[in-house]
């Protein structure tokens, strides 16, 4: 906030959202600092996906001292005896402070694998790294070494470590649009990659009415176009690219969840971008009318 005051430069928050039971009473303080941030003169927008689990690459619960060198060293690394009982070490004992260690701290059965890069661990996915670990009579922080070294590196994984209240107070912000932060992959992707969009819809406008359909309308297409610069989309009218989704209120929804995260939504019988059909009476077209935006 400071530098973007300084600066006189908008920010936007990337995936909003508050994680872990120290921090699940925190949600109104942190959307708080959002106001105080405007009040700063900063242009201080987020956005947010409407699930209590994250998603990332396995990697990411190596301590970052790890993955100082290319991916080689960093395999080269995970090999070492000696180096995986100080990952061990600093990931059990959360050692580093600037360091958001979600293993024990999420607890690894809340950590499943979303995704892999060979057919070898193809067994692992959809299960927990403590399941992994029983299974394999090993600590899950070798599991984690273990998988990282087998699979080159390219594994994502699936975390269950967020409160649904604090999903609903972030989606009630007017500051806040809506994004997927999907990781697009084999295997169990998140179901946000295909649901976040129909379970906003569903779950939030015509279940709950935490939303009216205007608003989140709005969340989903002039705000996040105003965020990004896009002056030629996010609205209906003469002179902008014709990027159109038509929905029943009523009908849509997800179908995709943890278990089956591939499935398209419902009541969304067309989808146009540059004025071309993508999907037309719910069968998708395969047209790729779509282009690169650059600044």
């Amino acid at each position: 906030m400071d530098i973007g005051a300084e600066l006189g430069i908008p920010l936007h928050h990337s995936h909003f959202k508050v994680t872990g039971p120290p921090l699940y009473e925190t949600a109104e303080r942190a959307t708080d600092l959002m106001r105080y941030a405007r009040d700063r003169g900063i242009d201080y927008t987020a956005d947010q996906y409407p699930y209590t689990a994250g998603s990332t690459m396995l990697q990411a619960l190596l301590p970052p001292w790890v993955k100082t060198g290319d991916s080689t060293e960093t395999v080269e690394l995970l090999r070492d005896s000696e180096t995986r009982q100080q990952i061990k070490a600093d990931i059990e004992n959360w050692r580093l402070d600037n360091w958001h260690n979600p293993g024990p701290y999420t607890g690894w059965e809340n950590i499943a694998i979303a995704s892999l890069e060979s057919e070898t661990n193809e067994h692992c996915l959809g299960r927990s790294i403590a399941s992994i670990a029983n299974e394999r009579d090993s600590n899950p922080v070798f599991v984690v070494c273990d998988l990282l070294i087998e699979e080159d590196l390219q594994v994502t994984i699936t975390l269950h470590q967020l409160r649904e209240e604090s999903v609903q107070h972030i989606v009630r912000d007017e500051l806040v649009s809506v994004g997927t932060d999907g990781l697009f992959g084999s295997g169990k992707p998140h179901p946000r990659v295909y649901g976040t969009f129909p379970k906003i819809l569903e779950k939030y406008v015509r279940e709950e009415s935490l939303l009216s359909l205007e608003e989140v309308v709005r969340k989903m297409t002039s705000l996040p176009a105003r965020i990004m610069g896009l002056s030629n989309k996010g609205l209906i009218r003469p002179g902008m690219d014709a990027d159109l989704v038509v929905f029943d209120p009523r009908l849509v929804s997800t179908t995709a969840d943890y278990e089956n995260p591939r499935r398209y939504p419902k009541g969304i019988p067309h989808v146009l971008v540059n004025g071309e059909f993508v999907v037309c009476d719910n069968e998708v077209t395969g047209a790729l009318p779509g282009q690169t935006i650059r600044a």
